[in-house]
């Protein structure tokens, strides 16, 4: 107890370090446990806060894992030591991270063709040796071994790397940052295999760095051959860039790009550029171009092996800008289900098509509402128009065209708007994708329909002078919802919401009994449960609203009652009879030493969670902090059962007689045995020591040594 007490001290008032466990992956289960009991016992056991990576997909078991351990110095090595010796008891491999070995000089301890690694492995027999790749996140140099020959190879791999740094050079050349993508290759590829053919370390800046500098490192004899390698895949493809945001000169040029790939995709005009000259065009999608905030986000790279050949494509890129200036460009914003007005067959956009050669662009998304409008430029009327008056032509036929889109969408009346009056309580239901299929689903419609919602903001942020509105539009108050879209589809859902609107009218009339019932303070806790359990359950089971209003200065607490009055009654009933059972609640306070605490509560509280489930109580101990009322702390010989008086005593009884049992079976005897005579006492495999175990019904922990001598801690009866 004084120990204990001692520990609890040390941690609230020493300053907190932090040591890093250095553990195989394979014993990642044993250190975590079932559903992390062991690790949360640890933490527990020695007030410390432990932190175990979590597992990867393609995780090795040989993999070195970095164990971190918060905590005072002394916690901080005690659970080490519960760590180490969970290792222990699962494999006598070791496991280490090296860190402090230059990530430059890992590719020259690989070797060419891994021809270092395998040195260094096969001079230390079972140690696996394993050097992140030159593209890799992890920086570490991970070891699994046997303990012992872990350190040697440890101890080498730092001694081979520092004689590596002291004859090895490097040399640091400028490429292009576009060409760095052909030094990497597909995956990392080209620069593996750069790494691995000569035995130099390659260095790339990531692409989130300015740098144009690539360095290389290695022996003389290779980095010539390096070298040669990394100048080759740089320029073993012509990269040539285009920013068409420059090519015409426009007020909102990320617009006009945005609109103009818009098209050019939607056409195949840059796959017709990529098959006549032979090259490979990167250009961004129509989604990347709409997320753009600036020019170097919507830049075009032309690639190919023939140098003249990208440049060939890269003016046909260029031409293909300047063939279509800012101002063929218009667009609409037109609702999504107004759309099929522009699209049916022989419709205005077939036709407009045809006589003016415009082209009318759709978008893909269905929610979407911008439809875009092209001028291709084959127009007989517009040709004969003066250069230096073409572009009012232009503009002034794409501003007839989106008129006449405007009109076809107003005079149309196969199209209805009706707004219909829905409680905004109702309408939160209603206002998600998910909840708007259902209610679809309900009326049986076939065609869309868009629905505005009166207590939601209008998402009209767009210019009014884009935005096409039908005459029965009209603004929404708070408790309308407006149905737009097919007639007959629109008086289906229509019906479905009036129909919804009364069931919520009746269910509000059942619902409406009112009742309370008074609560002493202190028993509020209890009533409500643990994180609110109480309260949930009676909700899960009762379709009852249920608020808690706190007393004051010592008055009862108001636990209110919403619902139908069959389901008042029963809920009020229920809170009665609990206040009624806790009325006979009593608390009694026993001392038990604190060293057998632990084995009390059992694996993850299994033990202390039958006797609270056997005698309905609650049992509290100083560490699980448990209590939820205002008793006086608890120290650390003591635990509390609180409960009905029957079951108090009953859990009592049973409490003290299993503490007896654990004082008699915890006797402990500690006692040296020389190092050497470890193997002899283990045993092969551990065979001889868990026959000692078995044979004496003890606890054996075998301590690390430490100056010849091995610490041995046997834990069971005096006997």
């Amino acid at each position: 107890a004084v120990a204990r007490a001692k520990r609890e001290i040390c941690a609230k008032l020493s300053p907190q370090v932090t040591r890093v466990v250095q553990v195989p992956a394979l014993v990642r289960a044993q250190i975590a446990g079932v559903r992390g009991r062991n690790l949360q016992e640890i933490q527990t056991q020695t007030h410390t806060v432990i932190v175990l990576p979590k597992a990867g997909r393609d995780e090795s078991p040989f993999e070195v894992l970095d164990v971190s351990i918060t905590g005072d110095h002394s916690s901080v090595i005690a659970a080490a030591q519960l760590i180490e010796a969970i290792v222990d008891k699962r494999t006598t491999k070791r496991a280490v991270r090296i860190t402090d070995v230059p990530r430059e000089l890992h590719a020259l301890l690989v070797g060419q063709d891994g021809a270092t690694l395998q040195a260094l492995e096969h001079a230390h027999a079972g140690v696996q040796i394993s050097i992140p790749g030159p593209l890799d996140a992890d920086a570490a140099i991970g070891v699994v071994g046997e303990r012992d020959v872990v350190q040697a190879a440890v101890a080498e791999i730092r001694a081979t790397a520092h004689a590596l740094l002291q004859s090895s050079r490097t040399v640091t050349v400028t490429v292009p940052k576009r060409q760095h993508q052909f030094i990497i290759g597909p995956g990392g590829q080209t620069l593996r295999e750069i790494v691995r053919s000569t035995g130099c370390s390659v260095n790339v800046p990531p692409p989130r760095s300015p740098s144009d500098q690539v360095t290389v490192r290695g022996a003389d004899a290779a980095l010539m051959q390096a070298l040669s390698l990394v100048k080759l895949h740089a320029s073993s493809v012509a990269v040539e860039t285009v920013n068409p945001s420059t090519i015409h000169t426009y007020a909102r040029p990320m617009l006009y790009v945005r609109r103009a790939l818009q098209y050019f995709h939607d056409r195949n005009r840059f796959r017709r550029i990529e098959s006549e000259h032979g090259v490979e065009l990167r250009v961004p999608s129509v989604a990347q171009a709409a997320a753009a905030q600036t020019p170097e986000q919507v830049l075009i790279e032309v690639q190919g092996r023939d140098a003249r050949a990208v440049t060939a494509a890269k003016d046909a890129v260029c031409a293909l800008f300047a063939a279509f200036p800012p101002f063929h460009f218009n667009g609409i914003d037109v609702e999504p289900h107004l759309h099929s007005l522009l699209t049916g067959d022989g419709g205005t956009v077939a036709r407009l098509q045809a006589a003016r050669s415009i082209y009318t662009l759709f978008p893909k998304d269905t929610a979407a509402r911008d439809i875009l409008v092209v001028y291709e430029g084959f127009n007989p009327d517009i040709d004969r128009v003066a250069p230096e008056a073409r572009e009012d032509a232009v503009r002034a036929l794409l501003r007839k065209t989106l008129e006449e889109f405007r009109q076809a969408i107003s005079n149309d009346d196969s199209y209805a708007t009706v707004n219909v009056d829905v409680p905004v309580s109702l309408q939160r239901s209603l206002n998600s994708a998910q909840s708007q299929a259902a209610l679809f689903t309900a009326a049986n419609i076939s065609g869309r329909v868009v629905l505005r919602f009166g207590a939601a903001p209008d998402d009209s942020a767009e210019a009014e002078s884009t935005r096409v509105r039908r005459r029965d539009d009209s603004q929404l108050s708070e408790n309308e919802v407006q149905v737009k879209g097919l007639t007959d589809d629109v008086q289906k859902i229509v019906a479905e919401l009036n129909l919804r609107v009364a069931k919520a009218a009746d269910y509000e009339r059942l619902h409406s009994f009112r009742d309370q019932v008074a609560v002493p303070q202190q028993m509020l806790a209890r009533i409500i449960g643990r994180g609110g359990e109480n309260i949930r359950r009676i909700r899960s089971e009762r379709d009852v609203t249920i608020d808690v209003v706190d007393g004051t200065n010592g008055a009862s607490a108001l636990v209110k009652l919403q619902g139908t009055q069959q389901d008042v009654a029963a809920v009020a009933a229920e809170l009665y009879e609990f206040i009624e059972r806790l009325a006979d609640q009593t608390a009694e306070t026993i001392s038990v030493q604190a060293d057998i605490h632990r084995a009390l509560i059992g694996s993850g509280g299994r033990y202390v969670k039958r006797l609270e489930e056997k005698y309905a109580v609650r049992i509290a101990f100083p560490s699980s902090r448990r209590d939820d009322d205002d008793s006086s702390p608890l120290a650390a010989d003591q635990i509390r059962i609180r409960g009905g008086r029957k079951g108090v005593d009953d859990a009592k009884v049973e409490l003290l007689e299993l503490a007896a049992y654990e004082v008699e079976h915890n006797h402990t005897v500690r006692f040296s045995v020389p190092a050497a005579a470890l193997p002899h006492i283990v045993g092969k495999a551990g065979v001889r020591i868990s026959e000692i175990k078995d044979e004496s019904d003890t606890r054996i922990d075998l301590g690390d040594p430490s100056e010849g001598n091995v610490e041995v801690t046997v834990i069971g009866t005096r006997k």
